[in-house]
């Protein structure tokens, strides 16, 4: 099943997830899921993980990967910028537990805190045009 949406989402939930491999594809970054996302109640209480998931957030810059992400390892007396490159090492190696999301529409952001191999990190996206769910119909 597949379902487009601009930022504003109330369908659907990466919160718990566990992202285990991300790519850019066609100038979109793809992060496949060994933990699916969560389909909510459009009220945000999650009711249903799906399987098979994938996501790829369309960016307005697209010439430009590395333009529209930007990758922190957070400490508890620091952020240190790490690059993209890094990212994708961490998440195929150890993957990437999504503790929080936060989405913003006026700067079309959509902003992944997580987990991976023992460190906290967080993931910055800028001027998403949209955002492709895809996963398994149950």
């Amino acid at each position: 099943m597949n379902y487009i949406e601009e930022l504003r989402n109330d369908k659907y939930c990466l919160h718990d997830s566990i992202v285990a491999k991300a790519e850019f594809v066609n100038h979109k970054l793809e992060l496949t899921f060994s933990d699916g996302f969560w389909e909510t109640n459009g009220h945000g209480k999650m009711v249903k993980q799906r399987n098979g998931c994938k996501i790829k957030l369309n960016f307005l810059i697209a010439e430009d990967d590395e333009l529209n992400l930007s990758f922190y390892k957070e400490t508890s007396k620091k952020r240190k910028a790490l690059k993209i490159s890094e990212f994708f090492t961490l998440v195929n190696k150890y993957g990437f537990r999504i503790c929080r999301e936060f989405r913003c529409g006026f700067s079309q952001q959509l902003v992944l805190e997580g987990n991976a191999n023992n460190g906290k990190y967080i993931l910055v996206t800028q001027e998403i045009v949209s955002i492709e769910y895809e996963f398994d119909d149950d």
